[in-house]
């Protein structure tokens, strides 16, 4: 944003005010979707982790299909 050097601090504080206000609710809902995204993978009722967003996340893939060597690991006693 560009100003005239001639322009009062108080007009300058006006006109980037709503500016400042816009930046403030985007901070807000970006914390807000990564706080739902978090709540997203717990069970509501226990507080551990929801199964399968968990599963999803948590089978790293290389890209060329491979599984990671540690995602073995992660299904042990049949838990696929």
């Amino acid at each position: 944003m560009v100003f005239a050097a001639d322009i009062p601090e108080e007009e300058i504080f006006d006109r980037v005010q709503p500016l400042l206000a816009y930046g403030e609710m985007y901070r807000n809902a970006v914390l807000a979707g990564r706080e739902l995204s978090d709540l997203a993978m717990q069970d509501g009722l226990t507080g551990l982790p929801d199964r399968p967003p968990f599963l999803a996340r948590s089978r790293p893939v290389f890209r060329d299909g491979t599984p990671h060597r540690a995602a073995p690991l992660l299904h042990r006693n049949g838990y696929r």
